[in-house]
């Protein structure tokens, strides 16, 4: 799962969601707001949408595929998708 941006709430079930799945939650501090406000702007004055640097989708099923794919070197950036 990837979440972007600072603002908003994720509620889940420690034990049921994290826990039993021996899942984590890494954050992550890159830069300032201002900075981050800036890059946002400069990507959509260049027309760089971040999107278009996926290409591949997998399920989570997949997730060997999609691993053996990254390590292959040839693909951009690889989405797992988790089910609901």
């Amino acid at each position: 799962m990837v979440y972007i941006g600072e603002t908003g709430k994720v509620e889940f079930e420690v034990s049921a969601d994290l826990m039993h799945h021996q899942r984590r939650i890494i954050g992550s501090w890159v830069t300032s707001l201002f900075h981050m406000e800036k890059c946002a702007h400069d990507l959509t004055d260049w027309k760089l949408w971040p999107r278009n640097a996926i290409t591949h989708r997998f399920t989570l099923e997949q997730a060997g595929d999609a691993y053996a794919l990254m390590a292959s070197g040839k693909c951009g950036k690889v989405v797992i998708n988790f089910p609901d």
